[in-house]
C-alpha cells in the first residue's frame, strides 16, 4: 500500500506505582490511576494514609506529631485492627498487625481502571511473642475514581482453632471542624460509651466538639453519611457488623504524644469492625471483611 496509514493507539499507560522511602525512610507505596484518583500506603501496618478520590481532595487525616518509627503504630489514615480490638484481652492495645512489616505481593491495574495493590501479613517471630497462632492475612486495596476499598482475608493456617476481634480504623479528615460535621445512619441506636460504660441513645447522633468523643455501636452495620461542608463520605462494610466513633477533646489531644494539640478538631475516627462478638476460625477456615469508602464532592474546578 502506498498510501500512508496513521494508526491511533488509544492507550494510554496508568502512571507506575511507586515504592519510595516515606516519613523517616519508612517504605510506602503511591498509587495512582489513570482519572487522576490516588493513595498511599505504608508497609509498615499495610496502613493507607493518603486517599484523594479522582477530582477531589485528601479525606484522611494524619497528625504532624507522628514519629513514624518502626516499634509504634502511626497515627491517622486507616489502621488495619488484629487480632484484638481495644485493651479488651491480653495483647497490647488494638493488636500487632498495625506495627508489623507487611509484604507487598501485587500490584495490577482492573479492567475499570482502578489500581489494586495486594499486601500480605503471616505469623512470625514477633507474632509468636504475644500470640501463639499461624495465620496468613491478606489485604488488598483498590483505588479509582470515588472510591477507596479496602478487602482482607484471615485465615488460619495452624492446627488448632483460634478467636480473633478485627476492624478499620478511619481517621477522616474535617475540612469545617468537627461542630460543622453531620454523620448519619446511627441515629436512634443504642451505644455504649467508652468513658464510663454507660448505655445511651441519641436521636440525631450529635457530636460534642468540645468534650470529645468516644462511642461504640453494637450491630450497626448500615451505611453511613459523612457530611463534611460541601462533601460527603459513604461508609459501607460487609464482614465488620459494629461501628465505633473516636474524637479526642481539646485536652486529651495535647496528652497524645503522636497528635498535636491544634488537630483535636481537625478530624473524626470511625470504626467498622467485628469486636462485640470474637470470630472463630477452625484449621484451614478463611474469614473475609471489607471496607468501603465512597465520595461526593463538587469538583475542584470548574468543567466549563
Amino acid at each position: 500500500m502506498n498510501a500512508k496509514q496513521t494508526i491511533t493507539n488509544p492507550y494510554v499507560p496508568p502512571k507506575r506505582p511507586v515504592l519510595m522511602a516515606g516519613c523517616n525512610g519508612l517504605p510506602k507505596l503511591v498509587m495512582t490511576a489513570p482519572d487522576g484518583a490516588s493513595a498511599e500506603v505504608y508497609l509498615h501496618g499495610a496502613q493507607v494514609t493518603s486517599w484523594i478520590p479522582a477530582g477531589g481532595r485528601e479525606w484522611l487525616f494524619v497528625s504532624r506529631g507522628n514519629a513514624f518509627r518502626e516499634d509504634d503504630a502511626i497515627r491517622g489514615g486507616v489502621p488495619v485492627i488484629f487480632p484484638q480490638v481495644g485493651s479488651d484481652g491480653r495483647l497490647p492495645r488494638h493488636g500487632f498487625a498495625r506495627t508489623l512489616d507487611w509484604e507487598l505481593v501485587q500490584v495490577r491495574q482492573d479492567a475499570d481502571g482502578s489500581v489494586a495493590a495486594g499486601f500480605r501479613l503471616t505469623d512470625s517471630r514477633a507474632s509468636w511473642r504475644l500470640w501463639r497462632h499461624r495465620f496468613l492475612f491478606e489485604l488488598q486495596v483498590t483505588v479509582g475514581g470515588s472510591a477507596l476499598d479496602l478487602r482482607w482475608r484471615v485465615t488460619n493456617t495452624g492446627k488448632k482453632r483460634f478467636r480473633f476481634t478485627a476492624g478499620l480504623h478511619a481517621y477522616l479528615r474535617l475540612t469545617e471542624g468537627l461542630a460543622q460535621a453531620r454523620l448519619l445512619g446511627l441515629e436512634g441506636r443504642c451505644y455504649r460509651n467508652r468513658q464510663d460504660g454507660s448505655e445511651c441513645t441519641d436521636p440525631e447522633c450529635v457530636l460534642n466538639a468540645d468534650d470529645g468523643c468516644g462511642r461504640f455501636y453494637p450491630d450497626a452495620a448500615a451505611p453511613l453519611l459523612l457530611r463534611d461542608g460541601g462533601r460527603t463520605l459513604r461508609i459501607t462494610a460487609a464482614g465488620l457488623p459494629d461501628v465505633g466513633l473516636w474524637c479526642p477533646s481539646q485536652g486529651e489531644a495535647a496528652r497524645l504524644l503522636d497528635l498535636e494539640a491544634d488537630e483535636w478538631n481537625e478530624f473524626i475516627r470511625i470504626e467498622t469492625a467485628a469486636a462485640e462478638q470474637p470470630l472463630w476460625l477452625q484449621p484451614g477456615e478463611t474469614w473475609e471483611g471489607r471496607q468501603t469508602l465512597t465520595a461526593d464532592e463538587p469538583p475542584l474546578l470548574s468543567t466549563k
